[in-house]
Formats: structure tokens, C-alpha cells, sequence
């Protein structure tokens, strides 16, 4: 009885660990999916850059006025962290992202040496600009308004 009981408590005792290491290996991969996302949504921006970069440089005056001067690699893009952060934005859709997403997915793809210290300016000159909203703890593109009622032609 005695050698049963010592195989029960071994037992239990190695499936406590394997359930402990299953709980890792969960985390693990929960990290890597995130990670995953930021990579994918950091490949439609740079793919979208390289498609239409006159895209980017026809931004709006108001969206240039981010210094790049510590970034050298966007000075000489002509991209500033702002324009960048755009467009991250615009890949998000209406899930919006997080401050940190936005900072990792930028350092992913296009400045690895971005500090979050760099980053919030731009996203607040962009907010206070009406271009971008903070919902919660998520940047989101400000949705286009619909016209005033009575201002659309062709009424009835």
C-alpha cells in the first residue's frame, strides 16, 4: 500500500509539472501570436509605403512638423514617426492599437531604436490635429463625419 502511494504522489507530482510547463508553453505562444500580428500589420504598412509613396508625401503639412533629428534613417526617408505611426493606424482599422503596438510595430519594421519618449509626441500633435483619437487605451484614425443634414445635393 505504502509503494502505491509513494506512485500516486509521483504521478501527481509530474503532472503538476507538465500542467506548469503547459502553462508556459501557452504564454509563449500567446506572446509569439501578438508578435505575429505586430509583424503582419508591419508588412502591410511597409508593402503599402513601397506601393504608393506619394501617398505619404502628400500628408497633410501639419502631419511634417515631427523632428526627425534623432532618427536619421526617417529624415532620410523623409518619413517622420508621426507619418509612420499613421500609417500603422491605418492598417489597425477600427481595432486601433495600443501606444506599445504601435512603438513595436514600428521598431519591427522600420526604426528599431524608436523610444515610446519619441513616439507620444507625434501621436498627441495628431490628436490635438483631429486626425487621430485615443478610445480607451487605443489610437484610432478619427472616422470621416457625415455631412450636416440638408448639406448633400439631390434632396427630395
Amino acid at each position: 500500500m505504502a509503494r502505491l502511494s509513494q506512485d500516486l504522489k509521483r504521478i501527481k507530482i509530474r503532472r503538476l509539472r507538465i500542467e506548469r510547463s503547459l502553462r508556459a508553453y501557452e504564454i509563449e505562444i500567446d506572446r509569439l501570436r501578438q508578435e505575429l500580428s505586430e509583424l503582419e500589420t508591419a508588412e502591410r504598412v511597409l508593402q503599402r509605403l513601397a506601393a504608393s509613396p506619394q501617398e505619404f508625401e502628400e500628408l497633410d503639412e501639419a502631419h511634417n512638423d515631427v523632428a526627425t533629428s534623432e532618427l536619421p534613417e526617417l529624415a532620410h526617408e523623409g518619413y517622420t514617426i508621426g507619418d509612420l505611426a499613421l500609417a500603422v493606424l491605418r492598417e489597425a482599422g477600427d481595432e486601433g492599437f495600443t501606444s506599445t503596438e504601435i512603438l513595436g510595430i514600428l521598431r519591427e519594421s522600420t526604426v528599431p531604436n524608436l523610444v515610446r519618449t519619441s513616439l507620444s509626441p507625434p501621436l498627441s500633435r495628431l490628436k490635438q490635429k483631429g486626425v487621430i483619437e485615443l478610445v480607451g487605451d487605443k489610437w484610432k484614425i478619427v472616422p470621416e463625419k457625415d455631412p450636416p443634414e440638408g448639406a448633400t445635393s439631390g434632396g427630395s
